[in-house]
């Protein structure tokens, strides 16, 4: 789907230069150094319980739509009918005037005037015979369509079960897109001062995604770097048109890149692996590799941070460095000056 199709509401454009951050607690940060590799979640391990459910509400949408056309289609043929019997002169020409007035309604863009099968303003002759074929013969097809074309809702089992395979066929690692470090991230991710932001690329988590894919492949997996899109029940409700125009049946990304608007404050990228033969049991998650030694991590990397918030004489500062010389990295870490500035205000002389 090209981005001019999308809704202007969603951004998932990203450039290679886009800086992304990776906070975590220490604990992670060794595992990262030990592994030389990037830990992608299950998505039904996350804590948001909408994860992977909504490609299922679009689908309940899509239904929705469709059934929405039936619906409007019957109500548009039970018009013409009323319409056609309450025509006092039976000629085309009242055939061709009830015709026009029903296209001129709500409902009249789901009049199929013309077909192969015939056509409402020159087929018949007169409007009691087109009403009486609509009647007989047209409108209960479309009616039982209408009615047996309703979506089952959430109580349809086939739904749970679509949400439960997304959810376990997916992992996913969270990067934070910004140009800067996010005080609100530190707290969140960081589980305390004790932590590390790794800043890196796009462009770089493409590269080595790229590289990557022929192992993926031969684990049944596939790859993407992608922005993630936010919604409300708000817009589901209102203009699920918009939605719909984002989602591709086809496309087995999608249903982890939407989620709530009560996330949007995370301005989030995913590293996205699907895993396209299914696995019993799943695993819990999937290591992505990013380097094969730790000296080679550098060429991924850009910087490590850590927490602004954490005094430059805390020994963590010092496990830091110890766990850099230990893996073969430079012992350089990064500490934002947010809490360095002195404040020289004071009263003139």
């Amino acid at each position: 789907m090209s981005e001019k199709s999308k809704p202007s509401r969603f951004v998932t454009s990203l450039k290679d230069d886009d800086v992304i951050w990776r906070y975590m607690p220490f604990t992670k940060y060794i595992d990262f150094l030990r592994t030389c590799s990037i830990y992608c979640a299950r998505a039904d391990k996350f804590e948001d319980p909408t994860e992977g459910e909504w490609v299922a509400q679009l689908r309940l949408l899509g239904d929705d739509d469709v059934w929405m056309q039936n619906r409007d289609t019957v109500f548009a043929r039970r018009l013409l009918i009323q319409k056609l019997k309450a025509c006092t002169s039976q000629t085309k020409d009242e055939i061709v005037r009830c015709v026009d007035e029903v296209v001129t309604t709500k409902f009249g863009w789901t009049l199929q005037i013309s077909d192969d099968d015939y056509d409402f303003k020159t087929y018949w002759d007169t409007p009691a015979q087109l009403a009486e074929e609509l009647e007989d013969a047209d409108l209960p097809v479309y009616e039982d369509v209408f009615h047996y074309s309703r979506p089952n809702a959430k109580d349809a089992p086939s739904l749970f079960d679509e949400i439960d395979r997304v959810r376990k066929s997916s992992f996913i690692s969270c990067w934070h897109l910004a140009s800067d470090q996010n005080i609100a991230m530190w707290k969140l991710y960081g589980s305390g001062i004790e932590a590390v932001a790794v800043k890196s690329t796009v462009g770089k988590l493409r590269a080595v995604l790229a590289a990557q894919k022929a192992s993926l492949e031969a684990k049944g997996l596939k790859g993407n770097v992608t922005r993630v899109q936010y919604v409300d029940a708000k817009i589901v409700e209102d203009e699920p048109d918009e939605l719909l125009k984002c989602f591709d049946p086809a496309d087995l990304f999608f249903p982890v890149t939407v989620k709530h608007s009560a996330y949007e404050y995370e301005k989030e990228v995913r590293l996205i692996l699907v895993q396209t033969e299914s696995a019993n049991p799943p695993p819990a998650g999937h290591h992505f590799k990013v380097a094969d030694t730790s000296k080679q991590l550098t060429a991924f990397v850009d910087a490590v941070y850590l927490n602004p918030m954490l005094p430059s004489n805390h020994w963590f500062c010092e496990l830091v460095y110890y766990q850099h010389e230990l893996h073969g990295l430079p012992k350089a870490l990064r500490k934002h000056d947010l809490i360095a500035t002195e404040f020289t205000g004071g009263p003139k002389a």
